[in-house]
């Protein structure tokens, strides 16, 4: 507890720099100028010890990057996370973080995910989620399987307005779990973001360490937004060991939620000018972090996944087994 604590008040005086009044570069040019001064600067510092007491009282904090307006259960978080009250709770660290997205119970037993797709589904999109299954398939030992009588399994639909999913498996709490794949979230690489979060997986921005990695330009984020850039503490996130990784198909692309799109939110630390939000499909990273974080079995001479169906039979498989059963 007093971890956590303390990495709470760090934070909140981590963002006191910009936040501060400041003189002009040649500093102020009467004691008026330095009394104004001082009397910011002690109004700042109240703020500061409110903002700590809502903390210490569990209660959000206003400063950018801790709290913010976290949505509530069923409502979107971080653009395309459905908020569940486990992650909400652990986000405002009223839970044990390792209960919630590190937990057993958040994955799928053994890596197999029945699935079932909506009537209404619309051709794109189905196909958009039958190249991720391929890709799964060649490069993980996750098998999306076509559900009989599974009483967990996820719900595949569509929706012309957004691109959705929880994050981990909700098992008893919602058997027939929703991912939404929204008529703009056709590429490969989107459809295998939203499986990946109902696998377990975060945003990669959104890990402990991505301070030593990536700055965040808060001035051009909307407040109401910001809590879409929340940083998750250690023990709340496993990143299976695996470098911080700007090629994952979990990284928020440079201008995401900007107020002026033509400036990044998010910069790379080792090269301002570096891009990053790619949708085409899984980098090696992802690739390394499922594959450890669901244990999966691998060809010791090339530390590659044993593949033993081409993409084409796959494809012929999974069409075939659709057309086999009448949609549920």
């Amino acid at each position: 507890m007093r971890g956590f604590i303390a990495l709470c008040l760090l934070a909140v005086w981590s963002g006191t720099i910009n936040s501060l009044p400041s003189y002009s570069e040649d500093g102020p040019s009467s004691s008026n100028d330095v009394r104004s001064h001082l009397e910011k600067l002690e109004e700042f510092m109240e703020g500061r010890k409110k903002d700590t007491a809502k903390i210490l009282k569990g209660e959000k904090d206003t400063n950018p990057g801790i709290f913010g307006n976290i949505p509530k259960a069923d409502e979107m978080f971080e653009g395309d996370i459905i908020m569940d009250d486990d992650l909400r709770n652990a986000v405002l660290g009223k839970a044990d973080k390792r209960t919630v997205i590190t937990a057993k119970e958040k994955f799928w037993p053994r890596g197999v995910v029945p699935y079932v797709f909506d009537k209404k589904i619309d051709k794109k999109s189905k196909w958009c989620v039958y190249n991720a299954f391929i890709a799964f398939r060649k490069h993980t030992c996750i098998k999306f399987v076509r559900r009989t009588t599974q009483k967990y399994y996820i719900f595949i639909r569509s929706n012309p307005h957004y691109c959705a999913s929880y994050v981990g498996r909700r098992g008893e709490k919602q058997p027939a779990q929703p991912v939404t794949i929204g008529h703009g979230c056709t590429r490969t690489g989107t459809c295998e973001h939203e499986l990946l979060h109902a696998l377990g997986m975060i945003h990669e921005q959104s890990r402990s360490d991505r301070d030593d990695h990536i700055n965040i330009n808060w001035q051009n984020i909307r407040k109401k937004e910001q809590h879409n850039f929340n940083k998750y503490k250690y023990a709340m996130t496993n990143d299976e060991g695996v470098v911080y990784d700007y090629n994952s198909v979990m990284h928020y692309p440079n201008r995401a939620f900007g107020i002026d799109r033509s400036v990044p939110t998010i910069e790379s630390k080792l090269d301002p000018s570096l891009k990053f939000g790619q949708r085409i499909s899984f980098s090696v990273g992802d690739v390394k972090t499922i594959n450890r974080a669901y244990k999966c079995a691998r060809d010791k001479k090339s530390d590659e996944l044993v593949q033993t169906l081409s993409d084409v039979e796959v494809k012929e498989d999974l069409i075939a087994k659709e057309n086999s059963q009448s949609e549920y």
